[in-house]
This record gives structure tokens, sequence and C-alpha cells, in this order.
């Protein structure tokens, strides 16, 4: 199953700054599409994306994913679920064929589709109700789309900083929580509360999940550097450090991750 420009509903293709960090193992026979936001979700949807895969009968296969921080809005088995962020990276079993039409959602909207707190969504998930056909890819992405632009005339100011806090933690610009403050020109306790209210999460388990993308990505794309030089590069203490965090967020040791063990 592919996904064009025509039926995927307006969306662009890509290139564009895609977030493609969070998939630890790409597979062969699962195809990700990636789109960016339509004007209507921009500010509202970091990416569109569409994974469709067809395996052979009695194959499977395991795609890990460390998610981002923010929510996920996925359509899948003519249903819509909300996905809160994750502590831990999590693994998802294919097989058959099949399709999902997800949202990267930006931390503006989330908040407005969940009837419950975010932080009862930390690996958690949550129907929601959305009217519309959810039974094909480009049904699907019509739907989500237009209830996520409804979305846009609820944000306030406070959604807004969100969107902007997220940026300059992708930016990797600020790798402690006092940078973060600064940045945002709010206290650390009101930084706090910003994140409880749009993440669900806090200012410093925002930095440490990007910090430990950027790592994995490293170490997945530079097979010839060091773990002791990733681990300086990404601001861990030591080699060490960097271990302790991969097998406590993605229960494998950056060696097994990268095949040497």
């Amino acid at each position: 199953m592919q996904l064009s420009h025509a039926n995927a509903g307006g969306g662009a293709a890509e290139p564009f700054a895609a977030r493609t960090a969070g998939r630890l193992t790409p597979r062969q026979g699962v195809r990700m599409t990636r789109l960016a936001p339509e004007p209507d979700v921009h500010g509202i949807v970091h990416q569109w994306w569409i994974p469709s895969w067809s395996l052979p009968d009695g194959e499977h296969a395991d795609e890990v994913v460390l998610g981002y921080p923010v929510c996920n809005l996925v359509a899948e088995h003519g249903a819509a679920r909300l996905h809160g962020p994750t502590t831990r990276a999590s693994v998802k079993t294919l097989t058959d064929t099949g399709w999902a039409v997800g949202a990267l959602l930006t931390p503006a909207a989330a908040r407005h589709l969940s009837a419950v707190p975010l932080r009862r969504l930390v690996d958690a998930d949550a129907p929601v109700g959305v009217a519309g056909d959810l039974g094909s890819v480009a049904a699907a992405h019509r739907t989500l789309r237009e209830r996520l632009a409804s979305v846009a005339a609820e944000l306030d100011d406070d959604d807004h900083d969100a969107v902007r806090l997220m940026e300059i933690v992708e930016s990797g610009t600020a790798t402690h929580v006092p940078d973060l403050a600064n940045a945002m020109h709010r206290s650390i306790r009101s930084l706090q509360r910003l994140c409880a209210r749009n993440f669900g999460v806090t200012p410093a388990a925002l930095i440490r999940r990007r910090r430990l993308q950027d790592a994995a990505a490293r170490v997945r794309e530079g097979p010839d550097v060091s773990l002791r030089d990733v681990a300086a590069e990404f601001g861990f203490a030591d080699h060490a450090h960097l271990t302790r965090e991969f097998a406590a967020v993605l229960g494998f040791t950056p060696s097994r991750y990268r095949g040497e063990g």
C-alpha cells in the first residue's frame, strides 16, 4: 500500500524536517511515509507518519520505538486513540498486512483531545471520538486532519509557549533545566507547570529523551564511533552512564544495539 501526495489529502511529501530518531529498528517490508503538516493543522501537528506493511505468511517484524515525549493521535483498525508520552521504548509486532495513520502532535494539541490530565496518559492511551471515515489511509488522514484543525481555535498562550519549548529542546541548545527556563524567560517552577499541563512529563524528562534519541541515532549510524565518544558528545558522564540509560529506557545496551554483543 502506497500513499501518494494526492490521496493523502494534500500533505506535502518529503523532504521536510522529518523526525525519524524515534524509530530505532527500521525493517524491510515496513514502509514509513512521513508528510509535513498542512496549513490548517500547522502548530498542531509536527508530522504525519503512515506505516504500511506486507509480510510473508508466518513472518513478523518487531518495531522498537523510543517515542518523542509528546502524544500521537493514531487511526488503526477503524478507531482513533490518543497515545501518551512513553517512559521506555515500546515494541509493536507487525504481521500479515496492515496500515495506520498517525499524527505526531505538538504539545499545544494533546490536552484539548484528552478528557483526563496528560500525566495520566504517560505510558497509556485513550479513545478519541472523531466524526468521519477511518476505513482507508486517505479517509483516516482526512478525518484526523479535520478533528485536529478544530483544535486550532482552542489554543491559548501557554499552548504556544509549549510549542516553543519543544522547539528549543529539539534544537539541542538547552541541555539542562535552568538553560531551558532561561530560554523560555520563565522560572523553573513555571516551566514545570507548563510541562505538566502540556506534556505530562517533567522538563528534565524532555531533555533526557532528546539526548537519548540522538545518542541512539549516533550509535546506529556511526559504527566506527566509539561509545565513549558518543557519551561525551551527548552529555553523558561517561560510557557507563550511557549504558545505564540505554538499558533502563531501551532495554538493551549500546553494544547490543550496535550488534557487538
